[in-house]
């Protein structure tokens, strides 16, 4: 018996065929007559026709999805088109590498682009759109289709009697992961394609029986891991178990990889490499095999927090998972209709603090002083220890959230000055009746541009305690100074655990180490 889908498939199929067909006709009886930029635009019609038989199939069977939108394949596509265009016919009778995958990607843009930059003039041409293509390249474009269309008409027609796989849709996912589609259009999977007579049917079920094959070793691997007595040993004894990648962005410092890689050079269990930009840092961190997989989760979560507070810390900047884009403004346009005019409307109180003014490049020193920081909250073991962190992890976590939707500096300033203030109770020796933040100040003064802005910033915070009336709006500006009185005091904690010796105090370098102090 005939399946209905398979039957509307091969007439579409045939459809795709002859429009392809056409469309290469018709880019032929052009040829030599002065419009060499419609020849080629044809041809590629003729392309992206074969194209859409292959992504057709994949779109005909994709099964539909609460909450994802079942047009995965889209059919309006040009590049895409062309791309399966390309890439289809050569399935099953060559040896595709990733290299060459990535090739018939960028040719099938470049086409487009070529397209595109021959059929439509622009204000500053200066020849007839005509001119931009010679005879040759029209003529190398209509023998390549011509090339293509052969092999599309030979091959792809499905078995109307047979049941139409649903593996496509599984396949069009599976290369959508870097390192499957690195092994799909590597030498071994190739080559089995190959010795299957590039029967994709055949071909793509093997590749989901490795897949099958490997997520069962993956389970027997978990429950040995689940059933593995972590090690108790001493340090020197716990081996390299687990590795945890991960990356976070910064507003605040541009980052260089020279940088990264003299910190990668020191025997941490971190380490830092650019990301796509220059505010984008991959972290790999590795943690024992005293870690059991069950524990994995927790210790890995507060590995990676307590590292990027250090490193918010050590550099004092900010440095977090991901950040607002709403910072100043909530429409994509605003448009005066009386007039006619586009408006430009935006926050009077910024939510940046024009880090890209202040130039501040992430630092050998910032970096030390993180992985000194790193090293202090390592060693925290007590709950009274812990707490003046998790404070500042709660205000850092707001802060890089922060946006005119969510407007947090009030809360975030009250994290941070909880920070310190914890901090400071927790490893100084108050007398009954002296003042905690004078305390503080005496730790860290040396650090801070002048005591005026130091007792403003500690007022601001006593009144928001008490509930009093404040006596001004707090702000970014604030928030940051509160947060660099406890960086300046977790770096010199850090550091008398290093040198043990509680009386060490911090010296200033220069004053372009500094953030952002408040001083009015």
């Amino acid at each position: 018996m005939k399946n209905d889908r398979v039957v509307k498939f091969n007439a579409f199929r045939n459809q795709c065929l002859k429009n392809a067909q056409d469309s290469l006709h018709a880019a032929q009886e052009l040829m030599g007559k002065n419009v060499n930029h419609l020849v080629y635009h044809l041809s590629l019609l003729a392309l992206e026709e074969i194209g859409q038989i292959f992504m057709s199939w994949i779109k005909m069977n994709q099964k539909e999805i609460w909450g994802k939108s079942n047009q995965k394949i889209e059919m309006d596509d040009h590049e895409k088109k062309l791309f399966y265009a390309i890439w289809g016919p050569s399935i099953g009778n060559e040896l595709i590498k990733k290299t060459q995958y990535n090739d018939k990607k960028a040719m099938a843009t470049e086409l487009h682009q070529r397209r595109i930059a021959t059929l439509y003039g622009v204000v500053d041409d200066i020849m007839e759109c005509a001119a931009k293509m010679n005879d040759d390249e029209a003529n190398a474009m209509i023998s390549f289709v011509k090339a293509t269309l052969n092999l599309a008409k030979v091959d792809g027609e499905v078995d109307e009697e047979g049941e139409p796989s649903n593996d496509f849709e599984w396949f069009a996912q599976y290369i959508e992961i870097p390192e499957k589609r690195d092994f799909v259009f590597g030498k071994v999977a190739q080559e089995k394609l190959i010795e299957l007579e590039g029967d994709s049917n055949k071909w793509i079920q093997w590749l989901i029986n490795l897949q099958e094959q490997e997520q069962q070793k993956l389970m027997e691997l978990a429950k040995k891991e689940i059933a593995r007595i972590p090690q108790q040993s001493d340090a020197e004894d716990i081996k390299p178990k687990w590795e945890i990648n991960f990356k976070i962005r910064t507003p605040s410092h541009s980052i260089r990889q020279s940088i990264l890689n003299s910190f990668n050079k020191i025997d941490l269990p971190v380490k830092l490499f650019l990301g796509k930009d220059n505010f984008t840092i991959v972290i790999k961190i590795i943690l024992g095999n005293n870690i059991s997989v069950t524990d994995l989760w927790e210790q890995g979560w507060i590995s990676c927090k307590l590292f990027v507070a250090s490193l918010s810390i050590g550099a004092r900047g900010i440095f977090y998972w991901n950040f607002p884009i709403n910072l100043d403004r909530y429409y994509d346009s605003i448009r005066d209709l009386e007039n006619d005019q586009k408006l430009e409307i935006r926050l009077e109180t910024k939510l940046e603090l024009g880090w890209k003014e202040k130039k501040i490049f992430l630092s050998d020193q910032g970096l030390h002083l993180a992985s000194m920081v790193y090293g202090s909250f390592r060693t925290i073991n007590s709950y009274e220890e812990s707490r003046p962190i998790t404070e500042y992890l709660v205000g850092l976590g707001m802060l890089a959230k922060t946006d005119i939707h969510l407007r947090m500096e009030t809360s975030i300033f009250s994290c941070f000055y909880r920070s310190f203030k914890l901090a400071v109770e927790y490893y100084e020796k108050i007398d009954e009746g002296q003042d905690v933040f004078e305390i503080g100040y005496e730790q860290i003064e040396k650090m801070i541009i002048g005591r005026e802005g130091f007792d403003k910033t500690i007022k601001l915070a006593k009144e928001l305690h008490a509930e009093k009336q404040l006596s001004e709006a707090i702000t970014l500006t604030q928030v940051i100074a509160m947060k660099n009185y406890c960086d300046w005091y977790f770096i010199t904690v850090a550091a008398r655990k290093q040198q043990k010796d509680n009386t060490l105090k911090l010296l200033p370098i220069t004053e372009e180490e500094y953030l952002t102090e408040i001083d009015s």
